[in-house]
């Protein structure tokens, strides 16, 4: 039978996760000066430079959280003779709680990725490491424990459901952007996923029942997990699990592995209703993987009744057969039997990505400020969630674009972010945060972000950039300036074909 504490360990892991990390930086998109838009919208490119080359392992570094409750809902320094120490807050957190919470943390970094123009066309390749966590519960298992069983003795409580779903792949990915003419640009990606490793556990449902007297607890459980990752799990003579062994010696392996296919695609149009006003429109992450190798589809119908944990050997150190609490715990934790069995073998199970779709404008002020808005829907496994930002953004010189966004997150309508891209000769820096008080006082927000990178862009077409500020600061191909530096209007759309 598997061990409880191997639950636990997983599930620490999990929620440590979750608050260590926050939904992409919306404040990127809009940002002047940098070439990662099209991550958001394939057909979106802020940089006029024809090569792009995004530093190795340091190009795009991608880290998002959130969740239904802050950190310092549950643990928070106490008040008084207490106000040196952390205390678990158990009422606070059970009233910041919706009826039904969940925790969501992404991570992606990028190994490699280059993109260049030529003519009308913009091409780009990149491969990307993508790591996704979820945990899902009802408030009613935080109620019991909070309230402790006294209401129900003798009685069954429903404690609702909790789910678990943890997402690792690699994509490598090859897109094309085109202008179609002055007004419209199309792009798309296409990838090309490698499944790492995947828990599917979306509803696990909780019941316990009371001792009439309370001297025991049956706790039930019921739902379905399937697994593919590099674990052994072994089963006893009545198909049970009886123990969980991860292969880390076998990192090699896995990260090289190149099992588990699966497809994705972004499909994206920019486009340009009048001089000032840009419109955008994409699909983001609409595939599915595979999953064939170290396959497991178990089932869990199982109960567990406790009666207390056995401390009185653990009160004097210094007596005869002397058990530390710890490993009186741990006496108990070995004692639980899992009721997950393995169900009849299946070759493979299908997965779906996380979807985006993202709806955003610009509206150009003059050729280096705007005023941005995008919103975003997002959708995994049962979960969805609706986000916009509002960013005022401004290019300073040649060399320097900034960024203040201003978001509606996970029901927060205090997310401050701020956007920065910084060139120096080839080599561009840049970071974006659509709550920067997360990075200062993460314990404290229910929504982190923060995205940064190094890219190295060449052969910057200033021509096309001056080009483009006119066009935005005047009426389309009818400006006497226009015609002076480029010609008359068929000169001017062959600026955008070079």
């Amino acid at each position: 039978m598997i061990k409880l504490r191997h639950c636990l360990l997983i599930a620490g892991l999990l929620v440590v996760a979750e608050f260590a990390m926050g939904q992409g930086a919306l404040t990127l998109y809009h940002l002047m000066g940098q070439p990662m838009s099209e991550e958001i919208n394939p057909a979106v490119h802020r940089d006029s430079s024809r090569l792009v080359i995004g530093f190795p392992l340091l190009s795009g570094i991608d880290i998002n959280a959130n969740s239904d409750f802050a950190y310092s809902d549950l643990i928070h320094y106490g008040s008084g003779e207490q106000s040196d120490s952390l205390i678990v807050d158990f009422n606070t957190f059970h009233d910041a709680l919706r009826n039904h919470n969940s925790l969501l943390q992404e991570v992606s970094i990028d190994y490699f990725n280059f993109g260049f123009w030529s003519r009308r066309y913009y091409f780009s390749f990149h491969i990307r490491d993508k790591q996704l966590g979820q945990s899902k519960f009802d408030k009613k298992l935080v109620t019991f424990f909070r309230d402790g069983n006294a209401n129900y003795l003798g009685q069954n409580y429903d404690l609702g459901s909790i789910g678990m779903n943890f997402l690792h792949y690699r994509e490598y990915a090859v897109g094309v952007s085109k202008d179609l003419d002055e007004r419209f640009t199309v792009g798309g990606t296409l990838k090309m996923l490698f499944g790492k490793s995947n828990l599917l556990m979306n509803k696990l449902k909780l019941d316990v029942e009371s001792g009439a007297q309370g001297e025991h607890l049956t706790l039930r459980a019921t739902g379905d997990a399937m697994i593919s990752a590099p674990v052994d799990i072994t089963f006893d003579e009545n198909g049970f699990v009886d123990d969980v062994d991860g292969r880390l010696d076998e990192f090699g392996d896995y990260f090289f592995n190149n099992k588990n296919l699966g497809f994705g695609v972004d499909l994206g149009v920019n486009f340009k209703a009048t001089s000032k006003l840009h419109l955008g429109l994409s699909l983001v992450d609409f595939g599915f993987i595979r999953w064939d190798a170290d396959l497991y589809d178990l089932t869990e119908e199982g109960e567990f009744r406790f009666e207390g944990v056995d401390l009185s050997q653990s009160i004097n150190e210094n007596a005869p057969g002397y058990k530390p609490a710890r490993d009186a715990f741990e006496d108990l934790a070995d004692s639980i039997q899992s009721g997950f069995r393995i169900n009849e073998s299946r070759s493979f199970y299908v997965s779906q990505l996380p979807k985006k779709i993202y709806l955003a404008g610009s509206y150009f002020l003059d050729g280096r400020t705007s005023i941005g808005l995008i919103g975003r829907f997002y959708q995994y496994e049962g979960y969805s969630d609706v986000s916009a930002t509002l960013s005022a953004n401004k290019k300073i010189g040649q060399s320097l674009g900034v960024s203040v966004s201003y978001s509606m997150m996970k029901r927060q309508f205090d997310n401050i972010g701020l956007g920065m891209s910084l060139r120096m000769g080839a080599v561009q820096l840049y970071l974006a945060s659509d709550n920067v008080a997360s990075i200062i006082y993460p314990s404290d927000m229910q929504v982190a972000s923060l995205r940064f990178g190094i890219n190295l862009l060449f052969n910057r077409d200033y021509k096309k950039q001056r080009y483009s500020r006119l066009r935005a600061d005047n009426d389309l191909g009818n400006n006497r300036e226009l015609v002076d530096r480029f010609g008359d209007k068929k000169d001017q759309d062959a600026v955008f074909q070079k």
